[in-house]
């Protein structure tokens, strides 16, 4: 059974509802890229990025360890992006919901400053990632 464009997967991140969605191919490939670079400026070709590895680089090269972490950031921001499709169950201090707003075919900087704002980025981000990237089974159908 192959996948298709319009897939979409319910997730939820401390309580919150997200519906998360299947990125347009040339973003996600670009996104990728992006990703694979951003953790090859900081770990390099053999090394894996540890949390022990940004530790060591924050100590001894403090200006490349932001630069790669600031990339890395944008990039998950952009996962999420063009990745997200909607939330519910996102309540502000005064119990209102949270409005969920894009920005044509992107979820708009307003909504995307309120995941930054309570922590989701890189959680989203992670999940839009895993949902959009192939499984062993579905590269070899492909």
């Amino acid at each position: 059974m192959f996948r298709t464009m319009n897939e979409t997967k319910q997730i939820e991140i401390e309580g919150v509802q997200f519906t998360i969605q299947v990125i347009k191919r040339k973003i996600f490939r670009k996104l990728t890229s992006e990703l694979a670079q951003a953790k090859l400026e900081v770990a390099g070709f053999d090394e894996a990025l540890t949390k022990e590895k940004l530790d060591q680089i924050q100590k001894e090269k403090p200006q490349e360890f932001f630069r790669a972490t600031s990339k890395l950031s944008e990039v998950y921001f952009d996962f999420v992006r063009y990745g997200t499709l909607g939330h519910k169950d996102f309540k502000a201090s005064n119990g209102q919901e949270i409005p969920f707003v894009k920005d044509g075919e992107a979820v708009s900087e307003e909504t995307l400053d309120h995941y930054d704002l309570n922590g989701f980025i890189l959680k989203l981000g992670t999940e839009v990632m895993a949902f959009n990237t192939l499984s062993e089974a579905e590269r070899k159908n492909s």
